[in-house]
């Protein structure tokens, strides 16, 4: 078994002091892939009582490749939350939430969107990857991704 990484950074590099933050896009059910790469490392953090965990469903996020049909959303949502409680992820130590559910991060992804270059949005790595594939389709909602995700709380 790997070591438990957040963020890039090995779970022992972290302050006692930090929180660990993390969401999941509402597109459906969690594959391997989401379950090796992240909710394990998810459960170890949650689990080390150094660290206090925020762990969001990224509803409005799904948008931003979903948005002509949004009919899905509310369910995968629901989907998440139970991928994520047999994962073993547990409300009592960790914080989980939708993303929709907190205004102020609406709020705040408003403001950070004021302020933020699109030359900073073209060099997020994920931007990069969705705008080789989207090519002429990238539109504004689909810019903000990363300004969403600056507004997970930390």
């Amino acid at each position: 078994m790997g070591r438990a990484v957040l963020h890039g950074r090995p779970l022992e590099s972290w302050k006692a002091t930090e929180n660990g933050s993390s969401a999941a896009c509402a597109h459906g059910a969690a594959s391997h892939r989401h379950y090796f790469g992240a909710l394990q490392n998810w459960v170890k953090l949650q689990n080390d009582p150094q660290y206090e965990c925020f762990f969001s469903s990224a509803d409005w996020h799904a948008l931003t490749l979903g948005f002509a049909d949004t009919s899905q959303v509310a369910q995968n949502t629901i989907e998440i939350a139970i991928d994520w409680l047999a994962s073993g992820l547990d409300p009592a130590k960790c914080t989980m939430f939708i993303q929709s559910s907190v205004p102020e991060h609406a709020e705040l992804h408003l403001l950070l969107s004021m302020v933020t270059p699109l030359g900073w949005l073209e060099r997020v790595p994920t931007y990069k990857k969705r705008s080789k594939v989207l090519k002429a389709n990238i539109y504004i909602l689909m810019d903000s991704w990363a300004i969403q995700y600056s507004s997970v709380p930390t």
